[in-house]
């Protein structure tokens, strides 16, 4: 089988890199000198958030487009709810 040097090359560069970097070491947080008050309730959802997104293009001369939707709710002291929806169309 034949390879070129460049394919080589970067195939070597990909393996000496992620070998570098499984073999670093933890990086560590500074530690606070006070710690934080308890609080009763902490929150996963602090309030309703919610976004929109619209997308297009196009694929083999036909056109595709739609929306994405999300939205996130409180429901309890330590629990959130997340509604995800998406509407497309593809021209047939």
């Amino acid at each position: 089988m034949y390879c070129s040097v460049g394919v080589f090359r970067s195939v070597a560069a990909s393996v000496i890199f992620a070998g570098i970097s499984l073999t670093a070491s933890a990086a560590f947080s500074a530690d606070m000198p006070v710690k934080a008050a308890k609080s009763g309730c902490v929150q996963a959802v602090d309030g309703v958030n919610g976004k929109v997104a619209a997308w297009g293009g196009s694929y083999a001369n036909k056109s595709i487009y739609g929306t994405t939707g999300s939205l996130s709710v409180p429901v309890a002291c330590e629990w959130g709810a997340q509604f995800d929806a998406t509407a497309a169309s593809f021209d047939s």
